[in-house]
C-alpha cells in the first residue's frame, strides 16, 4: 500500500507538472498569436498610410499637371480666338455678314411685336362692345396689356428657358476643347475663305458658321448613341 501510495502520488505530481506545461505552452501559443495579429493589424495600418499618402501625391501631381495643361489650353485658345476676331474684324463681308446676322434677327423681334400688338389691339376691341364709355376704356387697355405683356413676357421666359436648358445640355456633353477646336477652324476658314464661300454658296456666314455647328454636334450625338447602343460606354 505504501508503494502504491507513493506511485500514485508520482503519478499525480507528474500529470500536474504535464498540464502545467501544457498551460504554459497554451500561454505562449496565444502570445505568439496575440502578436501576430497586433503585427498583422501594425502592418495594414502602414500600407494604408502609405497608400493614402501615395494616392494623396499622385492627385497632387494630376491635378497641377491637369491645371497646367488647362492654362495652356487656355491660353493658345485664347489666342487663337483674338488672332480670329481681328482678322475677322479686318475681313469686309464677313463684317457685313455679321451685321445683317443680326439686324435680320432685330427685324424678326420688331415684326414679332408688331404681330403680337396688332393680336393685342384685336383683343381689346372687345372692351369698345362695352356700352359704358369709362368701364369700356378699362377694359380696353387692360385687355391689351394682359394680352401684349402677359404673352410677351411668357414668350420671352419660354424661349429663356429653352436657351438655358439647350446650354445646360450643350455644357454637359458638347462644350470641350474638341468642339472648342472645331468652332475656332470653322470660324477661320469662314473669315479667309469669306468670299470663295460667298461666291459658291450665296448664305450669311454667321448662319452658316451655326448651321455648321449644328451638324457637328448633331453627328457627335449620333456616333454616341451609336456606341451608347452597343455598349461602349
Amino acid at each position: 500500500m505504501t508503494e502504491v501510495s507513493s506511485v500514485k502520488r508520482e503519478y499525480a505530481r507528474k500529470e500536474q507538472l504535464l498540464a502545467d506545461e501544457r498551460a504554459e505552452a497554451q500561454r505562449r501559443t496565444q502570445e505568439a498569436e496575440n502578436q501576430k495579429q497586433s503585427l498583422k493589424a501594425d502592418t495594414e495600418k502602414r500600407a494604408k498610410e502609405l497608400v493614402k499618402a501615395k494616392v494623396k501625391s499622385l492627385e497632387a501631381t494630376y491635378q497641377a499637371k491637369t491645371s497646367s495643361h488647362y492654362a495652356y489650353v487656355t491660353g493658345v485658345s485664347m489666342y487663337a480666338v483674338l488672332v480670329t476676331v481681328l482678322t475677322a474684324i479686318r475681313s469686309e463681308t464677313f463684317v457685313s455678314d455679321f451685321k445683317t446676322f443680326f439686324e435680320v434677327i432685330w427685324g424678326f423681334l420688331l415684326t414679332c411685336f408688331g404681330w403680337l400688338e396688332n393680336g393685342a389691339n384685336f383683343v381689346a376691341q372687345i372692351g369698345d362692345k362695352i356700352p359704358q364709355e369709362i368701364v369700356a376704356t378699362i377694359v380696353h387697355w387692360l385687355l391689351w396689356f394682359i394680352v401684349l405683356f402677359g404673352v410677351g413676357i411668357g414668350a420671352v421666359v419660354l424661349l429663356l428657358i429653352g436657351i438655358a436648358k439647350l446650354v445646360s445640355w450643350y455644357a454637359e456633353d458638347y462644350a470641350d476643347n474638341t468642339s472648342l477646336g472645331f468652332a475656332l477652324v470653322s470660324l477661320a476658314l469662314s473669315i479667309f475663305f469669306a468670299e470663295e464661300i460667298r461666291a459658291f454658296v450665296p448664305i450669311n456666314l454667321l448662319l452658316l458658321l451655326i448651321i455648321t455647328h449644328v451638324l457637328y454636334v448633331g453627328v457627335r450625338w449620333y456616333v454616341k448613341g451609336w456606341r451608347e447602343s452597343r455598349g461602349y460606354y
